[in-house]
């Protein structure tokens, strides 16, 4: 998918960025297609600005390595924070994650957008569980995961990390009223719901 979606894609956005404007169309793939309605495209996802600045060649392997290394970081902070493994046990899950045989298997396919978004998931997981504890400090960071989740590139991997949000804010909600009460498990509720909420707005393009 490198060389024949997401290169033309990107030789687009950067050509549209130098002539002072936004692409939006594709000219160079078949006989041309939406380039701002392509989620593959990523157009508006925030890291793209970075064609800006290099040549498509070095901006592919800067956001490769860059949204590897994203991963295992938010999966490191997601153990040790959330899980509280010790720091060998939260490296060994975080190049794990990183090194994931099927994540590295769409990286060999070329699925750039399955890897940016697959990033995200350790994220937004990590955020849901803080948000769940303290809503009012952690819902922002929340929603821009989640929006970044989205705006990354690849709706099926988002639609499967919302799958996996609403069933672990569930559990974690659940446990929420059982130790703190009733009003607690609400208020982690509305937080949710107020980072969801900012997260759709971020990411409504």
């Amino acid at each position: 998918d490198l060389p024949l979606s997401h290169w033309s894609s990107a030789l687009t956005i950067k050509q549209g960025f130098a002539a002072g404007h936004i692409p939006l169309w594709n000219d160079h793939y078949g006989g041309g297609r939406p380039l701002a309605g392509d989620p593959l495209a990523a157009l508006w996802y925030p890291p793209t600005q970075m064609l800006r600045l290099l040549s498509v060649k070095s901006y592919f392997l800067v956001t490769i390595v860059g949204h590897l290394v994203l991963a295992g970081l938010g999966m490191l902070r997601l153990a040790r924070v959330a899980f509280r493994l010790p720091r060998l046990p939260a490296l060994y899950a975080a190049v794990a994650w990183m090194a994931t045989p099927r994540l590295v298997a769409h990286l060999g396919a070329g699925h750039v957008t399955i890897v940016q978004t697959a990033a995200w998931l350790p994220w937004v997981a990590l955020t849901a569980w803080l948000t769940i504890g303290r809503p009012g400090r952690w819902a922002p960071a929340f929603a821009a995961s989640l929006a970044m989740l989205v705006l990354a590139g690849h709706p099926q991997i988002a639609y499967y990390g919302l799958l996996m949000l609403a069933g672990a804010c569930a559990w974690l909600v659940v446990g929420r009223w059982r130790e703190a009460g009733r009003e607690a498990a609400l208020r982690s509720v509305a937080g949710l719901a107020a980072g969801g909420l900012l997260a759709t707005l971020l990411a409504a393009a």
